[in-house]
């Protein structure tokens, strides 16, 4: 019921209210409930059609839901949810066990991934966060809520519906409110593994810990604290396609100076630019490795992700790079934690 909870009102809920939790939720539906018990759901239908009729917003929910939703009971074959719901027509579909209560919720897109992806998915959530104490005085970073959901969750479910399925997680401070949090990842049909840093590692020294035997293809290394509506897929297509070693995903940034900037030469002012502009490519927080990537990383010891990337442009591996033109906000700040929340 834990994970529902965005999405489930009781039935003296104003339907104001819920109109505008349905605004905010990814499942797009509203559940009623009562006593675990489902009294019916509401959809955008339900609420266009509450305005064509003129309904009074200050009411109860249950003036309005549909109160006869079609629900299946729990079955082990998630096939027979799929084919339920494209035979009745639904995105959505509760699933209730033998005693009518609520245990899940089904939704098409779960099960649209044209594609689903062997490689493996590296989620670097082992630092302090020390810039946003004393919030995270309690918290590991990547448990911070946007919203309802951990930023470690909102990262984890957009990378499922683009089809990835293997995940690890690297942590080290307060390690076990994300362990207990995500489990195994079997709640989420996925499967999840732990890098337990015994000590500091760095930004990419806990790949190190990785048994070279375990990945398949390309691996996906991304912070724990960047958020993005960028399409990972094809970051990793890119990278396929260019056949390269790795992949640095960067973000364009302009710089305004707000002054006038004076250009001098011999001892004379050449020029005045007014507040000039300029550009640069920062490090997004995402990158691409081909899996021979940990031959070159020393087992255990401290190395952050420039270091081991500038290691590899030394040694001659090609190194290309993939502009996220999409929303992104790396969570470092507290200025940056607001503006998650007010964009994502």
């Amino acid at each position: 019921m834990k994970k529902f909870k965005n999405i489930i009102v009781s039935p003296l809920c104003k339907i104001s209210k819920a109109v505008e939790m349905l605004q905010t939720t990814d499942e797009k539906i509203i559940l009623i409930l009562e006593k675990k018990k489902i009294l019916g759901t509401l959809t955008d239908g339900d609420i266009r059609r509450a305005i064509i009729n003129n309904i009074d917003f200050k009411l109860p929910v249950t003036k309005i839901m549909n109160n006869k939703p079609l629900m299946m009971k729990f079955r082990q074959d998630e096939s027979f949810f799929l084919e339920f719901m494209k035979k009745n027509v639904i995105r959505h579909l509760p699933i209730v066990n033998e005693n009518n209560e609520l245990v899940d919720l089904k939704l098409l897109d779960q099960f649209l991934v044209k594609k689903k992806y062997d490689n493996w998915v590296l989620l670097m959530c082992g630092g302090r966060g020390e810039r946003l104490s004393p919030l995270t005085d309690s918290i590991p970073k990547p448990m911070i809520s946007i919203g309802d959901k951990p930023i470690l969750e909102i990262i984890i479910e957009n990378l499922i519906k683009e089809g990835f399925q293997n995940f690890m997680i690297s942590v080290n401070y307060l390690k076990d409110q994300i362990k207990n949090y995500f489990g195994d990842g079997s709640s989420k049909a996925i499967r999840i593994e732990y890098i337990d840093e015994k000590k500091k590692l760095g930004t990419a020294g806990s790949m190190s810990l990785i048994k070279k035997n375990k990945l398949r293809g390309s691996i996906l290394v991304m912070n724990g604290d960047v958020l993005t509506k960028l399409s990972v897929v094809k970051i990793l297509k890119s990278h396929t396609n260019k056949n390269d070693f790795g992949t640095v995903v960067c973000k364009k940034i302009i710089n305004k100076l707000p002054y006038g900037e004076v250009l001098v030469k011999n001892k004379k002012v050449k020029k005045i630019n007014e507040k000039p502009k300029s550009t640069h490519l920062i490090s997004a927080g995402i990158y691409v490795f081909d899996k021979k990537v940990l031959d070159f990383i020393k087992s255990n010891e401290y190395l952050d992700m420039p270091d081991l990337i500038n290691d590899l442009i030394k040694k001659k591996k090609s190194i290309s790079f993939y502009i996220n033109d999409k929303e992104w906000v790396d969570i470092g700040n507290n200025n940056n934690l607001s503006e998650a929340r007010s964009r994502f």
